[in-house]
């Protein structure tokens, strides 16, 4: 589960912000987002953080229109990680606003319509859940000119065809037009390479079948082993 706050004095953009970004998120992830909202400032920047001191992932911050931005720094000032959407008036300049001590990912300015806002937040949203990569939680993929989030915990394994790279997981394949190489590199450590077109998720492995060239995994999946990585494969069940 994913968390984002909304801050917003005025009611009902407020609730069409919220309302929103759970819309955008059940299109472009399988990921449960909890949206809070908040009317009064002071009360946001308490919501932010949890009783277990974990700041929460997402916050799409309203300027109001004397242009004060003590809510989204104060924001930025108690989670460096927590990324922030700025809604802001077109009549206010961008450097009351887009300052080093906020830091925003995004703005979508007033007066804004549905799929300026759609656009907006879904791409905030991905940013944000891309941010998760380099931490192993999730990635970000494109296909046939969409964006989906997947957890790299749900990756079996992945299979370079071709110009493309297919994410295996548990009963079905998302596709890619990229380069393995940098699919590996996004994945971290946790991926392993038994062939020049595999590599699996640790996570997942079952066991290890020299004699058959082949690598299983959880689910009753099985990726071919090549004689190029068998020694590493080795060496790897032996540190296991």
């Amino acid at each position: 589960m994913s968390d984002m706050l909304v801050v917003d004095e005025i009611e009902d953009e407020n609730d069409y912000l919220a309302g929103k970004a759970k819309d955008v998120n059940a299109h472009v992830s399988d990921t449960r987002l909890d949206v809070s909202q908040c009317i009064d400032g002071n009360e946001a920047v308490k919501a932010l953080i949890d009783d277990n001191g974990n700041a929460k992932e997402m916050a799409v911050t309203a300027i109001p229109d004397d242009g004060s931005t003590e809510v989204p720094e104060s924001i930025r000032a108690r989670s460096k990680d927590t990324g922030i959407m700025l809604v802001a008036d077109a009549s206010l300049s961008p450097a009351e606003y887009l300052k080093p001590d906020i830091k925003a990912t995004s703005l979508l300015l007033r007066p804004f319509d549905d799929e300026e806002c759609a656009s907006t937040m879904k791409d905030f949203i991905l940013d944000c859940y891309a941010e998760d990569d380099a931490s192993g939680k999730k990635i970000v993929i494109g296909t046939r000119g969409k964006k989906q989030v997947i957890r790299v915990s749900d990756i079996y394994y992945i299979e370079a065809r071709d110009t493309w790279v297919f994410f295996r997981l548990k009963d079905h394949e998302v596709g890619e037009y990229t380069r393995f190489e940098k699919v590996l590199k996004v994945l971290g450590d946790s991926f392993v390479r038994c062939h020049r077109s595999f590599a699996f998720n640790l996570d997942h492995l079952k066991g290890v079948k020299l004699s058959d060239n082949t690598v299983d995994l959880t689910e009753g999946l099985t990726v071919p082993l090549s004689r190029t990585y068998k020694n590493a494969m080795k060496d790897l069940m032996k540190d296991l």
